[in-house]
């Protein structure tokens, strides 16, 4: 398995979609090609952080 970085605009941009839009996690993982579980730890660190 490889640790894939991704830049901070994408994950502030896929959040964006998610909380805001309403998009689903599985539309967004498929679309932008993260990682499972990728968007959920995102948004645990989201949640944390604010």
């Amino acid at each position: 398995m490889t640790n894939n970085r991704y830049e901070l605009e994408l994950k502030q941009k896929v959040l964006r979609l998610y909380l805001e839009e309403g998009r689903t996690k599985k539309s967004l993982t498929e679309e932008y090609n993260l990682g499972q579980g990728t968007l959920t730890y995102w948004l645990q660190q989201y949640r944390k952080e604010c």
